[in-house]
């Protein structure tokens, strides 16, 4: 079993009903999943939850920042170099956010579904 923790960018733009708007959410996430080895690498499937910030900002009306909560999963690719504790490798994934800003005197309830791929580095302990 493996459990870790990481963390999420998303920044969007577009224009909705004339005006630009900007959504910007930082994340933290728990992870808790499964591996399989081979000799100097190994495939993950990590699950995870989080929470964080949004903010959006639509020009000429205002802005609103609140949380966001998240779900999703990645499948990993890892590397371990050896001597060193180190790894490395790349991941594809699933992430769904969801967020609600009052902006204007009216509420918007953000929803997402989007799929991921990640490069990384480790320390392998």
């Amino acid at each position: 079993m493996l459990y870790g923790v990481g963390g999420s960018y998303d920044k969007r733009t577009g224009n909705f009903s004339g005006s630009s708007d900007t959504y910007t959410a930082y994340g933290v996430h728990a992870h808790a999943g499964l591996y399989l080895s081979f000799w100097l690498a190994r495939f993950e499937l990590l699950p995870f939850v989080g929470v964080g910030n949004a903010k959006l900002d639509v020009a000429g009306v205002g802005s609103d920042s609140g949380h966001v909560t998240e779900y999703g999963a990645n499948l990993n690719f890892v590397i371990f170099v050896p001597v060193v504790p180190l790894s490395g490798g790349v991941g594809v994934g699933y992430l769904h956010s969801e967020s609600s800003h009052s902006i204007g005197g009216a509420t918007t309830d953000l929803k997402a579904d989007n799929g991921t791929v990640s490069l990384f580095i480790g320390y392998s302990f």
